[in-house]
């Protein structure tokens, strides 16, 4: 327990509810059923054995935990720690999708999330204008609606509905009148009472739209966006209709240290500003928030929704079926991106797979450091996946650029380079021939444009050089020599020194590749012993100036 304390208090590096939430559903969960009454009777097996018994991610997860929990326990034995200590879980490799999502899938996402809210906006102001009516005295007995203004004001001052059934105490009882305001087409009075509580409050799927309507409008990410409270916004316009909204946003990233704050400034120029969405987000949980304060719950957060069904009342330490989203845990809220998700089947592209990988390669989230957004660009499986045809052509571009020219026969005016075509002759002829290639212009090596003095070895990695099919039995004895040579070099000096060349000429003998089969068995054949003097003179570095 001194350990949690710890690592949740003020100076731990458990920086949310969340976090310690999780920690404690690990060690929950390592000693679920395992026998083991005192930390000493706890061993290395039985750690490694509970951890194989979870999925990949799960163990990934609990691990990182357990191996700063259990260790510290008074009792375990030295032997035990460091198993726990010494052991790893990789992470799992993320799971690309198929396809990135497109800038108007997006977009598609973003007008239906901010619908919904605007229509949800549109029912809870009017459900919080009956009861300001109903309060102020409007509505007397006489009124049509005046027994659904009664309820509708019971909920919005203690979240619950006072009457019960005598036979069902969990059942609460409203009159004819009220089921007939809630269902006009209905004729039984034996249906659920939420939509009571819907006319006040944003259900869990509506809260759902306005997170990730901040996310993709605002481009914070979900721990920005969860954090943020009333108090972090305030308007600095001059309210008078003479200036748009004018909004100033304080956001919080905790895992960000001394960087952790920082400001933002939001105006209201039109239906897809961000200022505009955060106020009627605002408008949208105003009411709840104000019931929980009625209550003794008070709280600032700005994210506050229905708990899902009325009955969810006691479940959450509050005796109101409301949710404040920073304090509940990442199930609670992925439940609820999924009921969000299931009232819309032609959102079904955004995949939770395929939105973290929009934001976290596209969106880039405000609170993100430089660096943590290219981590997450070069780690993506999605944005790997999408860049590996672009890898292999630069490349294979950049390998172009630094090899000789391979010619199956003799060279023609389009194998040489555009300035040297008039070296053509000399080229075939053997003029121009080095060791094993010849150069269409030793006077201007192409990297330093003066006279070449690099070791002719090294031909087969410059552009001026061509190899044609004669060269062949001397590129095949160069080859021999450079295998025989690493029989006897150690490896760190072969690696050093010959492997890259050893690749490119090895490259050169591969068959059907640059030459047939049959034109390098015929090459092998035609080695002579000066092809083999003039190899070994190579490697002797006779002729390096």
């Amino acid at each position: 327990m001194e350990r949690f304390i710890d690592m949740a208090g003020p100076s731990g590096s458990w920086g949310t509810k969340a976090t310690t939430g999780r920690a404690l559903t690990a060690v929950r969960a390592f000693f679920s059923d395992l026998g083991v009454v005192n930390a000493s009777d706890l061993t290395g097996v039985m750690y490694r054995e509970r951890l194989m018994l979870w999925t990949n991610y799960t163990r990934y997860r609990r691990h990182r935990i357990l191996r700063v929990i259990l260790p510290t326990l008074p009792g375990i034995s030295a032997e035990c720690a460091h198993v726990i200590e010494s052991t790893t879980a990789p992470r799992p490799e993320p799971q690309a999708s198929d396809d990135a999502l497109t800038d108007e899938e997006i977009e598609l996402l973003r007008l239906t999330c901010v619908n919904n809210v605007r229509d949800a906006l549109t029912r809870v102001k009017h459900g919080w204008d009956v009861v300001d009516a109903y309060q102020r005295g409007e509505y007397d007995d006489r009124h049509p609606d005046y027994e659904y203004a009664q309820f509708l004001d019971e909920v919005a001052r203690t979240g619950d509905v006072a009457d019960r059934s005598p036979g069902s105490p969990s059942k609460r009882r409203v009159p004819p009148s009220v089921y007939r305001r809630l269902y006009p087409n209905s004729r039984t009075n034996n249906r659920t009472l939420f939509p009571l509580w819907e006319n006040l409050y944003p259900t869990p799927a509506e809260v759902a739209a306005a997170l990730l309507a901040l996310i993709i409008t605002c481009g914070w990410n979900l721990g920005t966006a969860l954090t943020l409270g009333v108090s972090d916004v305030n308007r600095v316009d001059a309210r008078d209709g003479s200036e748009p909204l004018h909004l100033r946003v304080r956001l919080t990233k905790p895992r960000r240290g001394v960087v952790s704050e920082w400001t933002e400034t939001y105006t209201d120029n039109g239906p897809r500003s961000k200022a505009r969405l955060i106020q009627m987000i605002l408008e949208l949980t105003d009411g709840a928030r104000r019931t929980l304060q009625e209550v003794g719950y008070p709280t600032d957060a700005v994210l506050v929704s229905l708990s899902g069904q009325v009955n969810a009342i006691g479940r959450n330490a509050r005796p109101v079926p409301l949710t404040v989203l920073v304090d509940a845990n990442t199930h609670t809220i992925a439940r609820y991106l999924r009921a969000w998700r299931g009232e819309h089947p032609e959102l079904d592209f955004a995949t939770p797979i395929r939105l973290r990988s929009y934001f976290a390669t596209q969106v880039h989230p405000q609170g993100h450091s430089l660096n943590t957004n290219i981590d997450y660009n070069l780690n993506d499986p999605t944005v790997k996946k999408a860049v590996q045809p672009v890898i292999a052509t630069v490349l294979q571009d950049h390998f172009h650029a630094v090899q000789a020219r391979v010619v199956n026969g003799a060279a023609t005016v389009d194998d040489l380079p555009t300035d040297f075509r008039g070296v053509l002759e000399d080229v075939n002829s053997g003029a121009r021939d080095t060791v094993a290639s010849a150069c269409v212009d030793h006077e201007h090596a192409p990297d330093s444009h003066e006279p070449c003095r690099a070791s002719f070895l090294t031909c087969f990695a410059c552009t001026n050089a061509v190899v044609l099919k004669r060269h062949l039995p001397r590129v095949v004895a160069l080859h021999d020599h450079l295998e025989g040579l690493r029989a006897v070099t150690p490896a760190h000096l072969w690696d050093s020194r010959f492997a890259a060349h050893h690749a490119r000429i090895a490259s050169l003998l591969v068959p059907n590749r640059h030459f047939s089969n049959s034109d390098l068995l015929a090459a092998r054949a035609d080695v002579t012993d000066t092809d083999r003097d003039q190899v070994n003179r190579l490697m002797n570095r006779t002729w390096d100036t």
